[in-house]
């Protein structure tokens, strides 16, 4: 097998790979440059080369200087691209060095190391994998199953993100170890794990679809963020569990820990550097063996004493509408609509904080009581206090508009609420109609993609602003909407029943 080791840097590869036709083994090192990165892989896969050495490569990149591979995967991964497969065999040589390549499947030397396979909607992981590694199938966007074999140790951290139509995982008892975010922004509604897994790492399983779940006993803490962006409401959590960090369940309303518990982070329901969203204290019971913790009435103590163990810096409290200051719209500007997506699966708004949004209005003897929000914008360089806001559900399940109401602020500049810091702008709102999707009518997406056919409805960015046509459309809709199902959103407001609904009298 002809041998041969290319510099980056030295010469463009495709130069190179013209000069040397035939060779089947190739050791690079050097630095690569990020803009090239793509086509050199290109250029890889086309060529003869059977086996590939990774040297000492360093990520370059032409503004910034060094490149960290974290940094590089994102530009992929936030968009949900799979990144290139040279690039999946640079970030796992901590794993191997050598790699056997192949356009559909890329395994270590030895077959013991999985960094790249085919996407197809159903992956059989080789027999003799014991590891997969880093952003092996990330962002693989048709698939929905995964065929784990027995004999796998590892799961790489990324291995799966983005994978969005994944529902479901089976991971067999050899599992020992799974990376950070291995499993984030898929569509798990239900997972096995294995019964010798010890931590859930940070992030692993943010932005799924789970409303409950069972650890195996073996695991003993949760990480930072681990299902961050799940509507979970309630929980028990088994025997052997024992830390629990911070920004786990922001959207629990109950919890009981076991005998086992040692360490409760103070914000494990919510995100203590996000000063802009508001949670509520969830209640807490507590098995009455453990030696570290007792509750009362919901509220968590250290064993021996009084010394509260949560906090609620940014407690939700519903405001009556006399403590809103009076909106002042300047006279010369003509109100325009603004369209604020939803998808309840990537939020950090999900359905449950929604439903309980909508109990609080429905509970009141009143309902002129309103709760000011914020929200993402994307036109936010077009947008004024007294702009109409129309608030659109996407994703899975029912889709459509849900709430409408009227902006309260000027945009802001404020962190990022997906905590991948991007730069993003917010506008607060009131909302004077609600509606839950799941229990009573709404103007569905298709009926707005039929009737204003220029405006994509279903996804893109939050807070895109109607050109006047669209907006006069939409609201003849809407109010048409509203005339049509007043009698039935009229009856459950009376009634305060469980099919919530509130609309502003």
């Amino acid at each position: 097998m002809k041998n041969e080791t290319f510099t980056f840097g030295s010469e463009p590869f495709n130069e190179w790979l013209a000069k040397h036709p035939d060779v089947e083994k190739l050791t690079i090192k050097g630095h690569i440059n990020t803009d090239n990165l793509e086509d050199i892989d290109e250029q890889l896969f086309e060529s003869s080369i059977k086996t590939l050495e990774i040297g000492t490569v360093i990520l370059k990149d032409e503004n910034y200087g060094t490149a960290s591979f974290d940094d590089y995967a994102f530009s992929f991964v936030d968009d949900y691209n799979t990144p290139p497969r040279l690039f999946k065999m640079l970030v796992n040589a901590q794993y191997s060095s050598v790699y056997s390549l192949s356009d559909d499947l890329i395994l270590s030397s030895d077959g013991k190391v999985l960094v790249h396979i085919a996407e197809t909607d159903t992956l059989q992981i080789p027999e003799n994998v014991k590891t997969i590694g880093l952003y092996a199938c990330a962002c693989y966007n048709d698939l929905e199953e995964v065929c784990f074999p027995d004999g796998l140790q590892e799961i790489g951290a990324h291995a799966f993100e983005g994978c969005n139509n994944l529902e479901y995982v089976n991971l067999p008892d050899t599992v020992l170890t799974i990376g950070d975010s291995a499993f984030c922004d898929c569509y798990l509604s239900n997972f096995d794990l294995s019964n010798n897994l010890t931590e859930i790492p940070a992030h692993c399983f943010e932005n799924n679809n789970l409303t409950s779940f069972e650890l195996p006993h073996s695991v003993k803490a949760i990480r930072y963020g681990a299902f961050l962006g799940n509507p979970i409401i309630k929980i028990t959590f088994n025997q052997g569990l024992e830390i629990i960090e911070g920004n786990v369940f922001p959207a629990l309303c109950y919890a009981k820990f076991p005998a086992s518990m040692k360490e409760i982070a103070v914000d494990f329901y919510y995100d203590k550097s996000n000063t802009n969203i508001k949670r509520e204290i969830p209640y807490i019971e507590v098995d009455n063996d453990n030696p570290y913790f007792w509750t009362k009435k919901g509220t968590l103590y250290k064993k021996g004493s009084d010394e509260l163990c949560l906090d609620a810096p940014f407690c939700c409290r519903t405001r009556h509408y006399k403590e809103i200051p009076q909106l002042v719209i300047p006279a010369n500007l003509q109100p325009k609509s603004v369209i604020l997506k939803w998808n309840p699966s990537f939020s950090s708004f999900q359905m449950s904080g929604y439903i309980r949004l909508l109990q609080d209005f429905v509970a009141e003897d009143e309902y002129e009581r309103f709760d000011s929000m914020n929200w993402s914008v994307w036109d936010y360089d077009k947008i004024n206090v007294g702009d109409r806001v129309y608030w659109v559900k996407v994703g899975y399940g029912q889709i459509g508009i849900v709430g409408s109401g009227v902006v309260t602020s000027e945009p802001y500049r404020s962190e990022d609420w997906s905590g991948k810091g991007r730069i993003t702008y917010y506008v607060d709102f009131i909302p004077d109609v609600l509606l839950n999707p799941d229990t009573v009518p709404i103007l569905t997406c298709e009926k707005l993609q039929s009737e204003i056919p220029d405006f994509e409805w279903s996804k893109g960015h939050s807070g895109l602003v109607l050109n006047d046509e669209q907006a006069q459309k939409l609201d003849t809709l809407w109010k048409d909407f509203l005339q049509q199902h007043d009698d039935l959103f009229q009856e459950k407001m009376q009634k305060k029943s469980n099919e919530q609904v509130y609309i502003q009298k």
